[in-house]
């Protein structure tokens, strides 16, 4: 005859609450320790750059792909000098300060965090377009880490994004397509850079033969009227 022990039952289920809040209550974090790194960059362009800490967790759904809300903290700034050269400028770019981010919650499964940076190469003065919509500066930016979720608690790898911004060099080449239009093409290292664009169709002032600046639009402006 089976037998029931009360006794046992209770201490099982103890153990399994204890097991399932063990699990639920993990935390998620990210540290991003302060760093200081060093690229050329033709200098003709500024540099823009911030870093982002996120982290989610895993909605709780029937479904066949997974669901994920995620939390925000507000973007930091990093710091740029210049070093002029001759042709190319030294861009220091850094974090000077420790940043750190964490999601807790008991009742959440699959939680995770990221770093993600954003840094734009913003020509100083030259713009995409013509005339009143000239779409702004010239401007390819750099994205990484937005994907680059993980569990537990974690210390940043610089190298990560070291491998775009360290020891390494942009330039900017222009190739002419017509009177009218040219291209400009970002290189890393002599190569097709991991930017986007990478490439940039800009107008061509022909007064100059290079792109139009903010200060003469109005120019281009009396120079489509007049074709």
């Amino acid at each position: 005859m089976f037998m029931f022990n009360e006794g046992e039952s209770v201490q099982k289920l103890v153990l399994l609450v204890s097991l399932l809040f063990s699990f639920r209550g993990f935390c998620a974090s990210i540290t991003v320790e302060p760093f200081n790194m060093q690229f050329e960059l033709d200098d003709s362009y500024e540099v823009h750059g911030q870093v982002e800490l996120a982290c989610r967790y895993e909605k709780l759904i029937i479904s066949d792909s997974a669901k994920y809300e995620t939390f925000y903290q507000k973007p930091t700034p990093l710091d740029v000098e210049y070093l002029p050269g001759k042709d190319f400028q030294k861009v220091i770019i850094k974090l000077p300060n420790r940043i750190y981010f964490e999601y807790k919650n008991w009742f959440k499964f699959g939680k995770e965090c990221r770093a993600s940076f954003s840094i734009d190469f913003k020509h100083k003065k030259y713009v995409i377009g013509y005339g009143q919509n000239p779409k702004g500066h010239i401007k390819f930016s750099l994205k990484k880490g937005f994907y680059d979720y993980l569990q537990g608690d974690q210390i940043y790898d610089p190298t990560k994004i070291g491998e775009y911004l360290d020891n390494t060099s942009y330039t900017i080449e222009e190739h002419a397509l017509s009177s009218t239009f040219m291209l400009l093409k970002i290189k890393k290292d002599g190569l097709e850079a991991p930017t986007t664009p990478w490439v940039i169709k800009v107008k061509i002032n022909p007064e100059t033969g290079k792109p139009y600046i903010k200060k003469n639009i109005h120019d281009a402006l009396f120079y489509v009227g007049a074709r």
